[in-house]
This record gives C-alpha cells, sequence and structure tokens, in this order.
C-alpha cells in the first residue's frame, strides 16, 4: 500500500451534465473552473495552507451510471500544476447523461474521497448544478451522511 499524501484540502469538483445541460453551459462550467485554477487568488490561497498542496478530482454527473470521473486525483501545489489540471479540463471531450442525481454525485464524490491514498486537513465536495434531485436516493439523506463523515459540501442553494 502506498503511503498516504497528506494535503491541506481534498476537494472534488461535480459538474452537471444532465439534459438540462446543453454543450455551452458544459463549456462555461469547465471554463469557470479552469479559471479560478489559473487565478491568482486561487493559487495563493492553495500556497497559504500549512501543507501548501491540494488534491482535486473532478467528476460530470448526472446519474450513477452516467457520471464520469474526469480528472482522478491530482495534487495542486503552485501555478504549474494548477494550471496543468485546468488545462487537462479544458481538453477532456465533454460529457452528457441521463436524469439528474446530487445524491449519486455525493455518494461517488464521497467514495472518492474515502478511497483514496490522500489525507486532506479539509475535505470538500462543490457541487454544481441546475436542477433538482431527481433520480436516486433522497438528496437530504445523503447529505446528512456526507457531513457526518465531516466532508463539506458546497452548492447553490435550493430556490425553491
Amino acid at each position: 500500500m502506498a503511503a498516504k499524501e497528506y494535503v491541506d484540502l481534498e476537494l472534488v469538483i461535480a459538474t452537471d451534465v444532465s439534459r438540462s445541460i446543453d454543450s455551452d453551459e458544459a463549456r462555461l462550467q469547465r471554463q469557470g473552473i479552469a479559471a479560478a485554477f489559473r487565478s491568482k487568488q486561487v493559487i495563493d490561497a492553495i500556497r497559504s495552507g500549512v501543507l501548501q498542496r491540494i488534491a482535486v478530482a473532478y467528476i460530470d454527473y448526472s446519474s450513477r451510471n452516467w457520471n464520469k470521473l474526469l480528472i482522478d486525483w491530482r495534487i495542486t501545489r503552485d501555478r504549474d500544476s494548477a494550471y496543468a489540471f485546468a488545462d487537462v479540463l479544458l481538453k477532456a471531450p465533454l460529457t452528457f447523461g441521463r436524469r439528474t442525481s446530487i445524491s449519486d454525485a455525493l455518494e461517488q464524490s464521497r467514495d472518492l474521497i474515502d478511497k483514496n491514498d490522500i489525507e486532506g486537513t479539509r475535505r470538500v465536495i462543490d457541487v454544481s448544478g441546475d436542477g433538482p434531485n431527481n433520480f436516486g436516493r433522497l438528496v437530504d439523506a445523503v447529505r446528512d451522511e456526507t457531513i457526518a463523515q465531516q466532508i463539506t459540501i458546497n452548492g447553490p442553494a435550493d430556490h425553491e
């Protein structure tokens, strides 16, 4: 078994690719994440941590059978590694799925965090999407289980 890599943050970015997301919106999501990883503010934030590195993975989600791990765990510690993450993200082909299962995205993200060889001081799942959970388990139950494992979930507020 490999030795653990210690980081300030384990971050899974989960972006919606359900049928409500068209190609322009899918590109916009990726461009936004890439721009963030190329920004001085994000790079400075990464460098300001005690360990001065984070681990990041990226998932396109819709529902369990359509979810795709687009970028497996990458250690990001400086401008070059942050730009490399952004470059890989922008070069990856767009994926599209069916249904919208935020609960499946959270479960897959949680599994990625639980089963890696990384130990983060903080563990976070960032979820972006444009619709309610309409497939899979009830999102409230999965949210509560995830938070109970001391994993923070960032996502859009419910406007219903």
